[in-house]
């Protein structure tokens, strides 16, 4: 069975067009979850939390990722004093931990904020309530509770 060429336009159209409005709903969740962010970090407010859901393969973890740079960077922009953003990026799988160290080598991230990559258990092992960050992102944070001896 053989697909004709109206078909294969089609479905590659609706495939394209489905992109699209994933890559614009994540532009929009970006900026919004920046704004939550940042009026936050004004007011002083802690322990806030925004909850990123959605299916399997709708773009959290790139949502995710995305928002961690682009914060590091606006905040550089707005920097009116000397305080740089305390921020983390807590992921649990050693494929990503490895693939997100090289992105903030690459960016620049390591070089001016230091490690900002880790497990979760590596982050609790080296932070304390005295020395408290201002943001933490957790990529498939649901994990968290369910692997076993890696649970919190």
């Amino acid at each position: 069975m053989k697909l004709d060429d109206t078909v294969m336009v089609q479905f590659f159209g609706e495939l394209i067009e489905s992109y699209r409005q994933q890559i614009m709903d994540q532009e929009e969740a970006r900026e919004l979850i920046i704004q939550k962010v940042s009026e936050a970090l004004e007011k002083e407010e802690t322990k806030q939390l925004i909850f990123i859901d959605g299916e399997a393969g709708t773009g959290k973890t790139v949502l995710t990722s995305s928002t961690f740079y682009e914060l590091f960077c606006r905040y550089e922009e707005a920097k009116n004093n000397n305080e740089d953003l305390k921020c983390q990026l807590l992921v649990n799988h050693d494929e990503q931990i490895i693939v997100y160290e090289q992105i903030a080598e690459k960016l620049g991230l390591t070089e001016k904020y230091g490690k900002v990559v880790s497990k979760p258990t590596t982050f609790i092992n080296n932070h304390s309530e005295n020395d408290p960050i201002d943001v933490a992102f957790v990529d498939e944070a649901h994990l968290l509770l369910t692997q076993g001896k890696q649970s919190y």
